[in-house]
Parts: structure tokens; C-alpha cells; sequence
């Protein structure tokens, strides 16, 4: 049982005419590889893959940056898994374990026998899963059909269970083998002839699809291994019957391949098996579930469906539409661990629990894997694509990344990604894993994040990558302003969110780089201080600020200044009569352009709008100090000297009397 992983395969053989894996993963803004999408629903953790074609061991967190990385070493290229040491294991024709600083730990040499996958037991062996070749002779001796011989042999499968005796050393100490229990009904004349209906717990030689260039020696083709430790039970992926099976652990290596013994009291036979029910002569075409799977797993515990089956189902050949699907199966099982089945008829369930798909989106003819992450979300790696992403129960993505390295090494961002050498997506990965920040691989680890791993050109350093000017928006990716506005492309986009091929976006008559540099106004908002007039206006015609809407503080806006009283707005005493434009317009009522004169206001001390004899009556009192003031007393000094005195008074009778004309103040 795996904690928070996806993925699981190989690439080994995959049937007949081949569809092009797809899975859509070219982003909204352009991207080809790395990040696509990281939202908050996504699990927070790191993902471990390895890319096909290099090999090396990558460990990115949510943000697609590279926290740690191993080389590929002796590794090999398959299906790494984190353990709680630190330390990373891997298949390889065998096992490799190498520590977080890269150094060998462990290397056992299983040379053309490992294959696929492994499985880290509680007590520190490793379940290793190992081919078993046997001649057309042995073969026929079992029962094989002489026509389904086409290369002269046949690869049969096993399970051995490893414990390491030194650094280059192991001890196998368990095994389990599919050739102990075989079942056929072609040859009447050898020992396992029977009725294969009869026999579900048996594996029938003669079933399983053909492979690619109608190759049948690998007639089963098991491509994941997991356990359960409650359970002391295994589950393999048997790809070419489009089944998993599970069988018994507990049993001696004596018993395994016998058919009593073990908690089961089955030995080595087959426990439980789902998916086709074809291979066991209980069900036909229209009643199987698996098309050439991958990666078959219990959910672990303490994780939303534990003790359920997860599976990524690669969907070749499917009666609805070749696609891919993640089915999640909740076996018949009973509390000693012993699963139902009535006579003739096959296992259940008819249905999974969960299914994930999405037609013509998401198809991986081969490889490919699956994992429950901590909050009910599920890990899938489409393999095929070299794309790994995760889904709500509900099925929204919420990440997504493709893998952006190939065997010549990362791509570039924006490139298209290469075909490699036999048609498929040269970026592909075997399976894709997420530990939690708190897994105990990772305590007291270096995690800060580095770059990320496809290669990002920005020619003209102006904060925007090439593929993101060419794509996205246009840009020159070679000239670091494109309209010249005095802003760097980068900068518009990121920053300040104007329109890089646009001088001037907001149309104000000021270009972008002189709002943000030289003015301080918003490249985006035509009237940065809403005051009524463009920041264009403000600055090339009338002289006022276009980040002030008073520019000159005399009570009126800058656009009421302008487009209501005709005053100045970048002077405050427009006629220069010694009123403020705004005193004018809202307390005495004047006109701020035109200058008061003896007689319009001017020397109407008592505000009755009119000039008379009383007027200069109380401006003697105001110089006798009988008055304190006069209400409105700024139109006193009709003389203009700055002061009110008996001289104002004086002037105002003289005016009164009609022995003078209005003046100016």
C-alpha cells in the first residue's frame, strides 16, 4: 500500500494498431511543459517522477520548481519511490536504493529477470517483480497451444521477495510463481486439464492478448506490484488479461507454489481477481471492466477510500471509445480477508465506486498511474503524455504539469514536444508520486525550491519569456519595449498591466512610460485623480496635476475649473481680484474671471448686496474698534491696499454720492 502515489508501468508491449496518447496539456497562456495549472484545491506536497528518456529521479513541489534530484546512477529509468529515510529505490533489471545525497545504498543485480516495479515491505524486503522464460517444449508441457508459439517461447512472471545482505548483495526469501498454477483446457492429455469455468482460482495458459507485431510470448505482462499489510496479501496488474489479481503472502515459498496453505488455506492460488471476467470463463466480452491497466493499489488507510482498489484502466480497445479512465473498486471482502464468488459466476463488483474520465481528453495507451492524495483528491499520470494532474472527487483539475524533459534534455518553453524514436511523446513518465511536506523523507531535508526544469529564453531581458511574447502577446521577443513607450514589456504585463504593443493605453495622451515614470498617473485610467479631466489635458494643455483634483486649492476641481467656470485650474485667483476662484463661485457668488469693481460687490461690507451709506458706516465703526468685524468684510478694501480703514469709508460715501465711477480694487 503506497502513500500519496501515482503512476505505474512499463514500456515492454502494448497491442496491435497504436493511437497516439492524448491528454490535452498545451496551457490557456501558451505553455508547453512545466506548470499548467496550480490552484488552492491542490494538494500541498512534492511530486517525485522520472522522465523516460533521461532517467534521473526529480523531486518539484506544487510550484513545478526542482527541490532535489538524483541521477539516473544505475537507477535505471523506471518507477522511483520515496522511503522514509530519505533515500530513493528504484527497479532496474533488479533493485537500486541510493541515499538523498546520491551515494549507492543498495544495488541487487536481478540482470533480464527484475522488470517494472517493486514494493518496499514493513520489514525493509522488497517485493520485486521478475520474468520467468520458458522454452516452446515447456510450454507445450503445460498445456500451451503450439500455434500461439510464434517466437519459439514464452515469458512467464514471478514475484520474489528480496532482503538485502550487503551492498551489492540480497537473498531472495519468498517467491511466488504463475507456472505453479496453471490451468488448460486444450491438451487433454497433461495433468492441468480441467474445466477452466471450474477453476477461477487457476491462470489459463492459453488466454491473454497477443503483443505488439502479434508477439505472444508475453502473453501476461504484469506491470505493478503492491501490498497490504493488514491483509498480508499482494495485488498484481496483469496487463495482457486486463486483470489484477491478488493472492496470498502469508504462505511459505513451499506453499506459494502449492494450492493449500497460508492464512488463505489457498497457497499460492488466486485469491481474488477482477477486471475480465473472459480469463476465467465466467462472463463475455460485454462484461469486462479492465482494457490493458496499470498501477493496481489499495487505497492506504487513513486516506478517503482506504481499503479500496485504485487502478489506472489505459482503455485501449474499449467498447464505448478507446480512453482512459481511474476506477475504484471496492472488493467483496469479508473480515478474515477471504472474497465472495458463487459458482460460474465472476467477481464483483459490476461497477467501481469512482471513476474518473474525460473522452478524448485524456487517453495513455501504455504506462500510466494513480494515487489518492491525503484530501480525497487523486494523482494521475497520463504516462503516454508525460502530463501529471490532479482531481477533485468531483473531477476538476486543480495541477497539472508536463514533464518537460526529454532524452536530449529539457525543452525549451513554448517548444512543441518532440516525437521519440517509436511515435510516442518523447517527454513520456512511467508514474508520478506526492509526499505531504510532513512525509519523514523529508524532515530536516534542504527543500528550497531551485528553477524549473524546461529551459526559459527571455533574448531581450524585458521580464517576458520568448514563448510568452511570441504566443501570448505578441511582443517582439527581441526588442525589450515593442511600442516604445519607455516601459520594458515585462514590465506593462506584469506590473502595471498595460498594453505592451499599445504606446498609450488608456488613451489619455500621455504614453504609458511618462504616466508611471515622469507623472506618477495610471497608465490604465484615462483621469487618474477623477477630477473630470484626462491626464493628457491636465499636463499638455491647462498645466494642472493629473494626480490632484484641486491642482491650484482653490475649492474648485481641476475639470470644473475647466469645463464649468472657464477659470484656471493652476491658479487659484483666476482675475486676480483677491478672491480665490472657489470663494467666488460658492460664497460670494462673483465670477472668478472677472475682477469685482466698486459697486458689483465690492465695498458691500454688511452683504446686502448693495453699496450704500451704511456700508461705510460700519467700516468707520470696524476702525474705531466699535465693530470686531464685518460679516463681509473683505469687500471693505475697495482701495486695494490690503487694509480697511477710514480711507474705504471715505470712498464708499464719495460713490454713494455719485461723485465717482466704479473702480477696479
Amino acid at each position: 500500500m503506497r502513500l500519496m502515489n501515482v503512476g505505474k508501468a512499463l514500456l515492454v508491449g502494448f497491442t496491435g494498431a497504436v493511437l497516439l496518447c492524448s491528454s490535452s496539456s498545451t496551457g490557456a497562456d501558451g505553455l508547453t511543459v512545466g506548470l499548467l495549472l496550480n490552484t488552492e484545491r491542490a494538494f500541498d506536497g512534492y511530486t517525485l517522477f522520472t522522465p523516460i528518456g533521461e532517467g534521473n529521479a526529480y523531486l518539484i513541489d506544487n510550484a513545478g520548481r526542482v527541490v532535489h534530484s538524483w541521477d539516473k546512477g544505475t537507477g535505471g529509468n523506471l518507477t522511483p519511490y520515496l522511503l522514509e529515510d530519505g533515500s530513493v529505490i528504484r527497479v532496474n533489471q533488479g533493485i537500486t536504493q541510493h541515499a538523498w545525497d546520491g551515494s549507492l545504498v543498495w544495488n541487487f543485480d536481478y540482470t533480464f529477470l527484475g522488470h517494472h516495479d517493486i514494493e518496499v515491505l514493513p520489514n525493509g524486503n522488497v517485493l520485486l517483480l521478475a520474468f520467468e522464460y520458458k522454452t516452446a517444449a515447456e510450454a507445450i508441457a503445460e498445456g500451451r497451444d503450439p500455434g500461439a508459439l510464434n517466437t519459439g517461447s514464452l515469458v512467464s512472471e514471478k514475484i520474489v521477495e528480496v532482503r538485502q545482505t550487503g551492498l551489492t548483495s540480497g537473498e531472495i526469501v519468498w517467491e511466488w510463481r504463475v507456472w505453479d498454477h496453471l490451468i488448460q483446457d486444450f491438451d487433454p492429455t497433461k495433468d492441468n486439464y480441467a474445466v477452466v469455468g471450474d477453476h477461477p482460482e487457476l491462470i489459463d495458459i492459453n488466454f491473454g492478448e497477443t503483443n505488439i507485431n502479434d508477439d505472444d510470448s508475453d502473453w501476461l505482462h504484469a506491470n505493478s506490484v503492491d501490498y497490504n499489510p493488514e491483509l498480508d496479501q499482494i495485488v498484481v496488474s496483469v496487463r495482457q488479461f486486463s486483470e489484477l489479481w491478488i493472492i496470498d503472502h502469508s504462505t511459505t515459498t513451499d506453499e506459494a507454489a502449492s494450492h493449500s496453505g497460508g492464512t488463505s488455506g489457498m497457497g499460492g492460488d488466486i485469491l481474488y481477481r477482477w477486471g475480465n471476467p473472459q480469463a476465467y470463463r465466467a462472463g463475455e466480452v460485454g462484461d469486462r471492466k479492465l482494457f490493458l491497466q496499470h498501477d493496481a493499489q489499495w487505497i492506504t488507510r487513513g486516506l478517503p477510500g482506504e481499503g479500496n482498489l485504485l487502478v489506472f484502466n489505459n482503455g485501449f480497445n474499449r467498447p464505448d471509445g478507446t480512453y482512459s479512465s481511474v476506477d475504484e473498486i471496492a472488493p467483496p471482502i469479508d473480515g478474515s480477508g477471504n472474497y465472495a464468488l458463487s459458482d460460474g459466476e465472476e467477481y464483483g463488483p459490476g461497477e467501481a465506486t469512482w471513476t474518473y474520465a474525460n473522452p478524448g481528453e485524456f487517453f495513455s495507451i501504455f504506462i500510466s498511474g494513480v494515487g489518492r492524495l491525503p484530501n480525497g483528491n487523486t494523482l494521475i499520470t497520463s504516462g503516454g503524455r508525460g502530463t501529471i494532474f490532479e482531481v477533485t472527487p468531483d473531477g476538476e483539475t486543480v495541477w497539472k504539469y508536463v514533464n518537460p524533459i526529454v532524452e536530449a534534455g529539457p525543452l525549451t518553453q513554448g517548444d512543441p514536444i518532440p516525437k521519440n524514436a517509436i511515435g510516442f511523446s518523447g517527454n513520456d513518465v512511467y508514474r508520478a508520486y506526492r509526499y505531504a511536506p510532513d512525509y519523514p523523507g523529508l524532515a530536516g531535508r534542504d527543500l528550497t525550491p531551485g528553477g524549473p526544469l524546461e529551459i526559459r529564453l527571455d533574448s531581450d531581458d524585458d521580464g517576458l519569456f520568448d514563448h510568452e511574447e511570441t504566443k501570448i502577446y505578441d511582443t517582439d521577443p527581441f526588442t525589450a519595449d515593442t511600442d516604445l513607450d519607455g516601459l520594458s514589456d515585462g514590465d506593462e504585463v506584469r506590473v502595471y498591466a498595460s498594453d505592451p504593443l499599445l504606446a498609450d493605453t488608456d488613451l489619455d495622451g500621455l504614453s504609458d512610460g511618462d504616466e508611471v515614470l515622469i507623472y506618477g498617473s495610471d497608465p490604465l485610467r484615462v483621469d487618474t485623480d477623477l477630477d473630470g479631466l484626462p491626464d493628457g489635458d491636465e499636463v499638455l494643455i491647462y498645466g494642472s496635476d493629473p494626480l490632484r483634483v484641486d491642482t491650484d486649492l482653490d475649492g474648485l476641481s481641476d475639470g470644473d475649473e475647466v469645463l464649468i467656470y472657464g477659470s484656471d485650474p493652476s491658479l487659484a485667483d483666476t482675475d486676480g481680484d483677491g478672491f480665490s476662484d472657489g470663494a467666488e463661485v460658492f460664497i460670494y457668488g462673483t465670477d472668478p474671471l472677472r475682477a469685482e469693481r466698486l459697486g458689483d460687490r465690492l465695498g458691500d461690507v454688511n452683504c446686502d448686496g448693495d453699496v450704500n451709506s451704511i456700508d461705510a458706516a460700519l467700516v468707520l465703526q470696524l476702525t474705531a474698534g466699535v465693530l470686531a468685524f464685518l460679516f463681509c468684510g473683505d469687500f471693505g478694501d475697495v482701495d486695494g491696499d490690503g487694509n480697511v480703514t477710514s480711507i474705504d469709508a471715505a470712498i464708499i460715501l464719495q460713490f454713494t454720492a455719485g461723485l465717482i465711477e466704479p473702480l477696479p480694487p
